[in-house]
């Protein structure tokens, strides 16, 4: 596990040869990807318990970038949902009285938003059919020019 301190500063968009910018942004985010940032959403999610909604904005920008062209790309399905199960883990882990996994940087209200807005833009990935930010959530994502 990195240093705390490491787990403060910003991640940066990795170049990975081969492959557009989206599905850079979710190898990164793959810890099984030899791509994988600690930095990243997922990255600073396990090793950190802190929900980094910058990094989030970029894994759901890239989401809604790959979900008009999943047929094409189908590999990188495993490493979505992978990401996506084991942050439903860690979510349902903060709930679990049993568990000693807690987000830090979030209140019980703010990571049941987060909650459902990853399910529906999983699904909506899965589906092929991305949820309106303007019409589905609070907060829109600044990366997004309302797609969906």
């Amino acid at each position: 596990m990195e240093s705390q301190g490491a787990c403060f500063q910003k991640g940066l968009i990795v170049k990975i040869q081969n492959l557009r910018q989206p599905e850079a942004i979710i190898y990164r985010n793959f810890s099984l990807s030899e791509y994988f940032d600690e930095k990243s959403f997922f990255g600073r999610l396990r090793d950190c318990a802190e929900w980094d909604d910058g990094e989030y904005w970029l894994f759901e920008w890239a989401l809604y970038e790959l979900a008009p062209i999943r047929k094409d790309i189908i590999e990188i399905d495993w490493p979505v949902f992978r990401i996506f199960s084991y942050a439903f883990l860690f979510i349902g882990a903060h709930f679990d009285p049993n568990d000693s996994f807690k987000i830090l940087n979030l209140d019980g209200l703010d990571i049941s938003d987060r909650r459902e807005r990853l399910q529906l833009v999983v699904e909506g990935y899965f589906l092929g059919v991305m949820p309106n930010q303007a019409e589905c959530f609070s907060m829109v994502n600044p990366l997004i020019a309302d797609m969906g």
